[in-house]
């Protein structure tokens, strides 16, 4: 509870594709969480840590978060997962923040537009190290999908694996579907047809599923399948925490 600020909200309009912009208020409640004991405490024994890069944007609660991560990595919990769900919104992001959060992470969740702009802040449009190239190469051909902006993709995706020592990158690709790269490992999906409602929330679904499924030790393609099958069914509701039937959270437990 905050009695100095208000609840944050969000002013979300839909155009007729169901496509989501948002309005995201400034200077509320979560611009101010504090660091606390307990926050130290719960970091220390967390099993997963899932941050953003729009919470980051005031001071206070960049340092929070940062806090909670530094002592999530100070633990002798070494095999809590930090998942960088990195979410560009409006101006409320730099390069400063997006480096600082690869850094600490070793999930990262990303989407096919944030992709680009990640590339180009981080400078990685430009880089031609070999060992990068060839990797990229060699996952496009076992895709079969040797064009050059898959060849760039898979590049771009190798490079800040590389750099950051992430264990996973998950990119959603809208109604293509999405990849995962795990380690050198690719896993892509298709995606799910279904009768787009709102797409809110469906991107939040997609990382609680792929969450879920790594801290229950599922196969790559099956955390895919799963992940793509929650935000399918998100985008097929209205708003973006629907109730989920039996037949949805039978298949995580």
């Amino acid at each position: 509870m905050d009695e100095n600020y208000p609840t944050g909200t969000v002013e979300v309009t839909l155009d007729n594709k169901g496509i989501p912009s948002y309005i995201i208020h400034e200077n509320v409640a979560w611009d101010y969480i504090k660091r606390t004991e307990s926050c130290v405490e719960l970091a220390k024994k967390a099993d997963a840590i899932c941050f953003g890069s729009l919470g980051q944007r005031s001071e206070s609660s960049r340092n929070t978060i940062l806090s909670m991560l530094e002592n999530a990595n100070d633990s002798s919990n070494d095999k809590c997962l930090k998942i960088f769900d990195i979410n560009l919104r409006q101006h409320f992001y730099n390069k400063e923040i997006i480096h600082t959060s690869l850094k600490y992470a070793n999930v990262l969740k990303l989407n096919d537009e944030e992709l680009p702009i990640v590339a180009k802040l981080l400078g990685l449009e430009d880089k031609s190290e070999s060992n990068n190239k060839e990797k990229a190469v060699n996952m496009i051909e076992s895709h079969n999908t040797a064009d050059e902006h898959e060849n760039n993709k898979i590049y771009i995706l190798n490079a800040l694996a590389d750099i950051y020592s992430l264990d996973l990158i998950a990119l959603t690709c809208g109604k293509k579907g999405s990849l995962l790269l795990s380690k050198g490992r690719t896993s892509s999906h298709p995606g799910f047809k279904v009768k787009i409602v709102d797409t809110v929330g469906a991107g939040d679904a997609f990382t609680a599923a792929v969450t879920i499924g790594l801290l229950q030790g599922f196969d790559l393609d099956e955390i895919n399948n799963l992940a793509n099958k929650l935000a399918s069914y998100v985008c097929s509701q209205e708003g973006g925490t629907p109730s989920l039937p039996k037949e949805l959270t039978g298949l995580f437990e």
